[in-house]
């Protein structure tokens, strides 16, 4: 990478550390059109507009770039933007939510992701099933967890099961 790619990434987060939203979002922007084919533009930018909560921003973004960049850090991102929408009532985000967060998962399995994974078939596509599925994964990565328990035990009662089955 570039020396001001690196530049400008490291201002961008240290202007996010000290919570300098407008000085990281500009930082990022900057990396992102000089240099568009590095993730780590989109990516710093992703936190900026998280923290903003202007998700609607992060896909607009995101999803055209994810076409020339690969990275899964922006998959991330994507899922946890399109999930925001999707619990703020948005219904057309559920199913892009569910999409990225699997195509995260193919590259990278960790339990925070997976548990939004449940959560998402659990609370708005009512599929207690695969929510228990994705919330045993979970569980497997992160075990002792009382959200994944909580979340587990719930499925298992909607399912009429005793126990969600998670080991120890």
């Amino acid at each position: 990478m570039a020396e001001r790619a690196v530049e400008l990434k490291r201002s961008g987060n240290r202007a996010m550390a000290s919570r300098d939203y407008a000085t990281a979002r500009d930082a990022f922007e900057s990396l992102i059109r000089d240099f568009p084919e590095v993730a780590d533009g989109y990516v710093g930018l992703s936190k900026v507009l998280a923290r903003l909560n202007d998700h609607e921003r992060t896909v607009e973004v995101l999803e055209p770039a994810l076409e020339r960049v690969s990275s899964s850090a922006m998959l991330r991102a994507l899922g946890d933007a399109y999930r925001v929408l999707a619990y703020r009532g948005d219904e057309t985000a559920v199913e892009p939510a569910i999409q990225y967060y699997l195509r995260y998962r193919e590259v990278r399995r960790e339990p925070q992701s997976l548990y939004y994974l449940g959560e998402l078939h659990r609370e708005l596509k009512k599929d207690y099933e695969q929510a228990l599925r994705f919330l045993r994964e979970s569980w497997e990565l992160e075990p002792g967890s009382p959200s994944i328990r909580a979340a587990a035990e719930a499925c298992a009662k909607k399912l009429g099961f005793e126990s969600p089955g998670l080991p120890g």
